[in-house]
């Protein structure tokens, strides 16, 4: 090779960012309900805002400083657990008042209960329809059915156990010391 020539760099391996917070960061703003860039995708996602008034009028029945100071009080939770558990909360499993008779007597009925959706601020308990609820939470209807399954038989909500399982493969602190001792040795 000529001396002027500068030798040719072969790629470096990644080496992942010790620092816990910016490794969490669209997670985070994620929970926050705050605009973050997408870790599998790399596209900004925009912030959480809530969705326009249903026709029932549940945007007035509120009032809408009082919907503001809810929708960002649920996402100043920051956790997705506790989100989760607020949901639990505000929305309540109700048998159905009235079965219509069914036309086949084979025929499985539709419905066995009913959601009632209410938020409460300030000692007061305001019953919302459903449209209004995800509008003013700014939440999908899967977010709400899938918090509502995993409420217990006693009612308690189920902890969340994503991402809490050790992996098969991780080297354990004293074998990577081993490793480390022995290549100091060698060197």
């Amino acid at each position: 090779m000529p001396p002027d020539q500068p030798e040719s760099s072969r790629g470096r391996k990644r080496v992942r960012n010790p620092v816990e917070w910016k490794k969490n960061l669209a997670k985070r703003r994620r929970n926050m309900g705050e605009a973050y860039v997408s870790r599998s995708t790399g596209r900004q996602v925009q912030a959480r805002v809530m969705r326009p008034p249903c026709a029932d009028g549940c945007y007035d029945k509120i009032a809408l400083p009082i919907v503001t100071v809810l929708h960002r009080e649920f996402w100043a939770i920051g956790n997705f657990a506790l989100q989760n558990a607020y949901i639990q909360k505000q929305v309540c499993k109700k048998p159905v008042k009235r079965h219509r008779p069914v036309q086949e007597p084979n025929e499985a009925r539709l419905r066995s209960c009913t959601l009632e959706y209410t938020l409460a601020y300030a000692d007061q308990t305001y019953t919302i329809c459903k449209k209004g609820f995800l509008a003013i939470l700014a939440v999908s209807e899967t977010r709400v059915r899938t918090a509502l399954k995993a409420i217990t038989t006693t009612g308690s909500p189920r902890e969340d156990k994503r991402g809490k399982l050790i992996p098969v493969n991780i080297i354990s602190d004293a074998q990577l010391e081993r490793a480390m001792q022995h290549i100091h040795k060698c060197n």
